[in-house]
């Protein structure tokens, strides 16, 4: 994304809410974005000796002395449950983790390229409220056939503010759906789900969705609140969305008119 790797951009974001342990999971030739954070003592030598000194501060910058990277392999794409589940023996049924999705990005609105605010919100309201958080913006009727689709009993909710969630449905039709408000992809979750995840049998798509596993925690009686995000979106995950990102962080950088 522009100037760095788009999965620098999440991990920047992550340790601004003050997680400093990752877990990525990833697949067979992914290994680029495992190494992207790692330190290439030969490359900084030849750096250094040609005194590229502006390059070799930008790579320095991609390297974080707090961060604790761990990364496994999920062996089969049967959906964003599974990859959560693969982390299972990593996560303590007594603590809650986030679940950041890096081909979303998420931006400020008044500064593009400032990094947000909101996980580090989420973070802190679920430790005031003790409740699941999951971030939410609300789309068009026509694009809720694209999106896990939260059912807040009609609350409006303001920027920044959190309600609790009766009920997520995974790309429901426009009749169907609950509301407008979609799942962006950022969640702080109970350590517990994975057990529900471990359980949870295969739905839209043939594919274990987290949006069930979730459903499930809600219907045991969890408190799961859906946060209103205060920054702008991008969907990274489509060449339209990643060729729109690159150019609006791109111009408002001052890099092209």
């Amino acid at each position: 994304m522009v100037d760095r790797p788009l999965i620098q951009h999440i991990v920047e974001e992550v340790l601004s809410s003050g997680i400093t342990e990752i877990i990525l999971v990833t697949r067979s030739g992914k290994s680029a974005i495992e190494n992207h954070f790692n330190r290439l003592d030969e490359v900084e030598s030849l750096l250094k000796e040609k005194g590229k000194n502006e390059l070799l501060e930008r790579l320095n910058s991609s390297i974080y002395d707090e961060l604790n990277i761990v990364s496994i392999r999920q062996d089969r794409a049967l959906g964003l449950g599974h990859a959560i589940y693969c982390a299972q023996h990593l996560i303590s049924p007594d603590e809650n983790f986030a679940v950041i999705l890096p081909d979303v990005l998420i931006k400020n609105r008044t500064e593009c390229q400032s990094i947000s605010t909101d996980l580090a919100k989420m973070v802190e309201a679920s430790n005031v409220t003790q409740s699941a958080q999951i971030m939410v913006h609300e789309v068009a009727p026509t694009e809720v056939e694209q999106y896990g689709i939260v059912d807040c009993k009609g609350v409006a909710l303001s920027p920044g503010e959190s309600t609790p969630i009766y009920n997520l449905v995974e790309k429901p039709t426009q009749d169907k759906a609950p509301s407008c408000l979609s799942v962006v992809g950022r969640y702080i979750l109970p350590g517990r789900i994975m057990a529900t995840l471990g359980k949870t049998t295969a739905g839209v798509g043939g594919e274990i969705q987290l949006t069930d596993a979730i459903s499930s925690l809600i219907a045991s009686g969890y408190p799961v609140d859906a946060y209103s995000m205060t920054s702008r979106v991008f969907d990274c995950g489509n060449i339209k969305g990643w060729a729109n990102a690159n150019y609006i962080l791109a111009k408002e950088a001052g890099l092209i008119d």
